[in-house]
């Protein structure tokens, strides 16, 4: 395993959502999963609660995935709206998207004052594809928009989206 590096994830899924979507993908337990906005990655922890199937994980910011701490399978590092699988590959879609809220806030503090957000955990701008970048309005509800009508081309017919 690559050596962490100090960069922190602002919004990682909640340590109990695990054995808990862990337990909604029982029924495709062979099967793939795929989290589009991975952030580190952190999806692959279903595994410990005997999901043996494969978890792929996409993130636009190579830094947050890049050291792949929690053991994803494949790993991709794109704009989810364009995420390069063929139509009906996936067996589903767990994922927990940017918000945008104040977490979208790329003003960067010159006042030394600690601010939790994605460009400053990161520790850079923001790739202008990175639905993190936007606040709620209409530029992020169109890209979110555009975004799943993608994944939904890549789940299976009967397939679970959460």
């Amino acid at each position: 395993m690559a050596q962490k590096n100090n960069i922190t994830h602002p919004a990682k899924f909640t340590d109990n959502l695990i054995p808990e979507i862990a337990n909604m993908l029982s029924d495709i337990n062979h099967g793939r999963i795929l989290d589009p906005f991975a952030g580190t990655g952190k999806i692959a922890l279903i595994k410990k609660y005997n999901f043996n199937g494969t978890v792929y994980a996409n993130e636009i910011e190579p830094e947050w995935i890049a050291n792949n701490e929690f053991g994803c399978d494949v790993i991709t590092m794109q704009d989810a709206e364009f995420l390069d699988y063929p139509e009906c590959y996936f067996d589903a879609i767990c994922t927990s998207p940017t918000y945008g809220n104040r977490m979208a806030d790329h003003h960067v503090a010159k006042d030394g004052s600690k601010r939790l957000t994605y460009t400053h955990c990161l520790g850079r701008q923001l790739n202008n594809e990175n639905t993190g970048k936007m606040q709620f309005g209409d530029d992020y509800i169109n890209k979110h928009v555009k975004i799943y009508r993608h994944l939904f081309t890549l789940v299976k017919w009967g397939g679970t989206s959460f």
